[in-house]
């Protein structure tokens, strides 16, 4: 498996509501795995993904929704109905989890091997926090 059509699906374009700023997120590809009839041999198989926002209402604030042309000033002062987009930026989980927990078992087990243990502690158990499961957000 090519790390750039892994990466590909972990990114994503993200579609923001200009009433209410929800945000409705939309990976760049998508993973399939197609089983050879003759064989029984999985094949993965990466592709694009289809820009759909998936309804023309905003699920939050029911306005109708529309993506913004580039060349309009689309802030909800002028334009209620429309998308801005955002991105394409990261949209995978940040920290492999289980990697951050074995880090911790080891600096716990091995606390006179590091000068920064209890600094190196707490990052870490930040990373765990924030990664088990939750994607990054960069706008509030």
């Amino acid at each position: 498996m090519g790390i750039e059509n892994d990466a590909n699906r972990k990114n994503s374009i993200f579609y923001i509501c200009t009433t209410c700023q929800s945000h409705y997120e939309q990976p760049l590809g998508k993973m399939l795995t197609k089983v050879h009839e003759g064989s029984g041999q999985a094949n993965i198989i990466f592709k694009n993904q289809a820009a759909t926002i998936g309804s023309d209402k905003c699920p939050e604030c029911d306005s109708h929704l529309h993506v913004c042309p580039g060349n309009l000033d689309c802030s909800p002062t002028n334009f209620t109905d429309y998308f801005k987009i955002a991105g394409p930026m990261w949209s995978a989980s940040l920290h492999d989890v289980d990697f951050v927990g074995k880090m911790l078992t080891h600096i716990e087990e091995n606390k006179g091997l590091y000068g920064t243990a209890a600094r190196m502690k707490g990052m870490l158990t930040l990373a765990k926090e924030v990664g088990f499961g939750l994607r990054p957000r960069f706008w509030a």
